[in-house]
């Protein structure tokens, strides 16, 4: 899969969650993303994009801005997540896993973590290096 395919098929999966999330349609989702990344505010976008965005209101608008910028930095972060995980696998005996896990796994684990309400946090370097990152859930 190409870089751009894989980008877009993440898009895609944002933006269907955000929809999910504030139940609406996809549409509605995707076209707002498109204006805001040309550089549309949210009031601008409440007040004179009711047609495009499918009549979402300001509150929408806002929440719908959050989740995405929240769930664009989390794509961001997921290699980093996998690395350290997988550093860890490797070298140490923290984890019962054996063999380091493919990104492919990290959809699911991030999903698991979101449907349990359980967060995930990170630490940052001052250039905004992922140095570490922790969570929890239930035991097996």
């Amino acid at each position: 899969m190409s870089d751009k395919t894989h980008a877009n098929e993440i898009e895609r999966r944002i933006i269907a969650q955000i929809a999910e999330e504030l139940s609406v349609r996809t549409e509605q989702v995707g076209n707002t993303v498109q204006l805001l990344d040309e550089g549309a505010t949210v009031p601008f976008i409440a007040r004179y994009r009711k047609e495009v965005t499918g009549s979402l209101d300001d509150t929408q608008l806002r929440n719908l801005a959050e989740r995405l910028v929240y769930l664009r930095e989390l794509e961001e972060r997921r290699g980093a997540i996998l690395a350290i995980l997988n550093d860890a696998i490797v070298n140490t005996t923290a984890l019962y896993d054996y063999a380091p896990r493919p990104a492919a796994s990290m959809v699911g684990w991030f999903a698991a973590k979101r449907a349990g309400g359980f967060p995930v946090l990170g630490i940052e370097d001052g250039q905004g290096m992922l140095l570490g990152f922790a969570s929890y859930g239930t035991f097996r």
